[in-house]
């Protein structure tokens, strides 16, 4: 799992177009594992516990790195990827292969 927590660092900084918006990796979690992309965006509101207007803060996106609809790596993961890295991922993640065209 280290070996492959340190190979998603590399991937903080890089940018990526998600859900219509600009976006940039931050933070790579090891719970999933996942990927936390910061929205290049103006500021959103954010809610309390209780679901009430709080703050303003920039949004986020938390990203699994595995999709459930394809067995594989998910899409925005693959766009911040050259082949030979996502081919180097999908092996520390467990032999993942890319769906057949």
């Amino acid at each position: 799992m280290e070996r492959l927590l340190s190979e998603l660092q590399k991937l903080i900084g890089r940018h990526v177009r998600h859900a219509d918006c600009d976006c940039e990796v931050v933070e790579v979690l090891a719970e999933g594992p996942a990927i936390v992309l910061y929205k290049h965006t103006p500021s959103e509101i954010q809610a309390n516990w209780f679901g009430e207007a709080q703050r303003r803060a920039p949004g986020t996106y938390t990203l699994p790195l595995v999709s459930r609809v394809t067995k594989d790596l998910h899409p925005v993961v693959l766009a911040l990827l050259e082949e030979d890295e996502a081919a180097n991922i999908r092996d520390l993640v467990g032999g993942l292969q890319p769906p057949a065209p």
